[in-house]
């Protein structure tokens, strides 16, 4: 019992022990280290140079990383020969003119920033990871996916639907070239409509697509019909001829989309196109 004791009175310092090591295992104050120098003052950490450093599924990777990261064939992807490790003589000579890595006017930087270690060290009026963006008009430089997301609430850049470059949205293309994707945030298109009978917006002749809602034309604008797929007018149902000739329907029905919608009444159901025949009305037998 006194041994059960002591163990329930040891497991919150051992969850407070281990929690505090697994900060420790996650927080690496390496890759918080944006320049070569910085990077080299901190303890056990080291500096990838090479131009094209990336992770494997292409995105950035921090420069400056644990020392022992590099040393991973399995991860790393920088060459021996652009790792720059502590305690090593001449540290981050490539941040001085006229060593190797250090390039003024860079074709690496849009030929107009100064290659430093691996980065661009951009004009105060341009930024971007190879200076190729204006700075005009972007409050948000410092975070060029801000640009990029409408908001606050996601992480996602241009609705997965294109590329966020120099802090706008860069829509990608499509396989057919009349689907096209649009807005500030890639948010639209004009083939994510409603269809009837298989035609986008009922066809051109009836409705527009655009950013994913049919604009139907005037005449093909119904409330309730989100395909444009209903006429609007009446005149494709007020009878040519006979004795309801210039009536609505025969005066026997409803017109709904262009088209008669024929009612039953006492006397029987009315049919045809204008709702002018009724075979089973009383005194239709002696007509025949």
């Amino acid at each position: 019992m006194k041994i059960i004791y002591i163990l329930r009175k040891m497991i919150p310092v051992i969850v407070v022990l281990i929690t505090s090591s697994l900060g420790q295992f996650h927080s690496n104050p390496c890759e918080k280290k944006e320049t070569c120098s910085a990077c080299l003052q901190t303890e056990a950490c080291a500096w990838c140079m090479q131009p094209d450093y990336m992770a494997p599924d292409g995105s950035l990777w921090p420069r400056c990383k644990q020392e022992e990261f590099f040393q991973s064939l399995s991860r790393a992807s920088c060459s021996s020969d652009y790792i720059i490790k502590p305690n090593e003589e001449n540290q981050c000579e490539c941040e001085k003119p006229g060593s190797f890595g250090y390039e003024e006017n860079s074709p690496l930087c849009s030929g107009v920033g100064t290659y430093k270690c691996g980065l661009c060290d951009c004009p105060p009026d341009l930024f971007g990871r190879k200076c190729e963006c204006l700075a005009d008009n972007l409050s948000f430089s410092a975070d060029l996916e801000a640009g990029c997301r409408p908001d606050n609430n996601t992480s996602t850049l241009c609705n997965n639907r294109g590329d966020c470059a120099c802090g706008r949205c860069e829509c990608q293309g499509r396989e057919n070239d009349w689907e096209i994707v649009s807005g500030d945030f890639c948010e639209c298109d004009n083939f994510s409509c409603d269809r009837y009978q298989g035609q986008l917006c009922s066809g051109s002749d009836h409705g527009e697509c655009i950013c994913g809602k049919c604009y139907c034309n005037e005449e093909w604008d119904v409330e309730g019909y989100t395909a444009c797929e209903c006429q609007a007018s009446h005149d494709t149902c007020i009878s040519p001829y006979g004795e309801h000739v210039g009536k609505l329907c025969s005066g026997h029905g409803t017109c709904e989309c262009g088209k008669c919608k024929c009612e039953y009444t006492e006397d029987g159901q009315y049919a045809g196109q204008f709702c002018d025949e009724c075979p089973t009305c009383p005194g239709k037998c002696e007509e025949l």
